[in-house]
């Protein structure tokens, strides 16, 4: 007995071609085919007929609802660091909203493509919420360093002046500041230290950082995932 598609052009649903929301399905008939099988010491040979359905991921709905939301999150946070430091309730309002938008979004996708092993839009999105969190932590240290100086030279404005002996006007002593030199290692790093010590100079440096690193771990995360996306098609 020869199995065959009857009538041959006809189709096995409404169309061949079906859509969900996260993936594009194609069915594509094929036979008559030949299977055996052996039972017994015999072998017995069979007609069949398949079906292939091929599954494909749509990704402009992955880009377009997770990858490009939050580099724009991302983005506003880093913004918040242009602002000047004492433009507090600005820069934090900023980075909270952004990362509780971002947490939202995360939240959200769990429950509509919940599985049980890592995927590669859950390190996105943690990477994501590090960054921000980080943009956080790095203004509550510019904050910090700031105070520290500040209570720092109000209590250097307490000190008293010494009296001259002479009579002539009262003296105030200058803080004697360290030479540095950039030929010794340890001097070196000492002057660097201090120097992000000041709020401005560590609020720039912080800026081109964070933006370096989140441009380097967005080529290294699209390059990875798109050479493990060929080795699996190769398969």
């Amino acid at each position: 007995m020869e199995y065959r598609w009857s009538p041959p052009h006809t189709m096995l649903f409404s169309k061949d071609t079906m859509e969900l929301q996260t993936y594009y399905i194609s069915v594509a008939r094929s036979g008559p085919e030949l299977g055996c099988s052996s039972a017994g010491g015999q072998q017995f040979c069979y007609s069949n007929v398949v079906v292939n359905v091929t599954m494909q991921r749509r990704k402009s709905l992955f880009v377009w609802h997770i990858f490009v939301p939050c580099i724009l999150l991302v983005a506003t946070s880093w913004l918040s660091m242009l602002l000047p430091p004492d433009i507090i309730p600005g820069r934090m309002v900023l980075c909270i909203t952004s990362m509780l938008a971002m947490l939202t979004l995360f939240t959200s996708s769990l429950k509509t493509m919940g599985v049980s092993y890592l995927r590669a839009s859950d390190v996105w999105y943690v990477a994501c919420l590090l960054f921000d969190f980080l943009i956080i932590l790095e203004y509550s240290v510019l904050l910090w360093l700031q105070r520290r100086r500040e209570e720092g030279e109000a209590k250097w404005g307490q000190v008293q002046p010494f009296p001259a002996t002479d009579g002539t006007k009262l003296v105030r002593p200058s803080p004697v500041k360290p030479k540095t030199s950039k030929r010794e290692t340890r001097q070196s790093a000492r002057s660097l230290w201090e120097d992000l010590q000041e709020p401005s100079y560590m609020d720039e440096i912080s800026r081109w950082v964070l933006a370096v690193f989140f441009i380097i771990f967005t080529i290294i995360f699209w390059s990875y995932y798109a050479a493990s996306k060929r080795e699996h098609s190769e398969q």
